[in-house]
């Protein structure tokens, strides 16, 4: 049975790796500790994410007007409430694109936090958000001449 739930959690491990963005527990004493812990459940967010992304993009004047595009990485605690806090950007490619990803990010409707044992726990998550010209031209509606 401990082969099994050792075999269990490092798939966990692994799959969580592997995963565009990447989470990780926090320490209920420590909201800054990079210790790891195990959980039973991951947070999920409450419907689709990136439909969630798409329908709440604004693309900044500035990145559009420069032809800035990229991926920024936001982190932000999935508290046991499932409310967003902490939200600090970590990589950015510029022209506002890092202050709209931020934005969205803190926006979300809440998450269902992590749990463990049967209790609620924070979670720090990591998001990876691309901001593409090519598909944000794609959704834009044609425009009326």
């Amino acid at each position: 049975m401990k082969q099994k739930q050792q075999f269990i959690y490092r798939l966990f491990l692994l799959v969580l790796f592997l995963l565009p963005g990447s989470a990780k527990v926090l320490s209920q004493s420590n909201a800054n500790s990079d210790e790891f812990a195990v959980v039973d459940k991951i947070p999920q967010f409450p419907g689709n994410f990136q439909a969630y992304v798409r329908e709440n993009m604004k693309y900044p004047a500035k990145a559009l007007q420069d032809k800035v595009e990229g991926k920024v990485y936001v982190q932000a605690i999935i508290d046991k409430d499932g409310s967003i806090t902490e939200v600090k950007i970590l990589e950015d490619p510029g022209a506002g694109l890092g202050e709209e990803a931020a934005r969205m990010i803190k926006e979300m409707p809440k998450w269902i936090p992590a749990s463990h044992k049967g209790e609620s726990i924070r979670m720090l998550i990591k998001f990876p958000i691309t901001f593409s010209l090519l598909s944000w031209e794609k959704g834009q509606p044609e425009k009326q001449e």
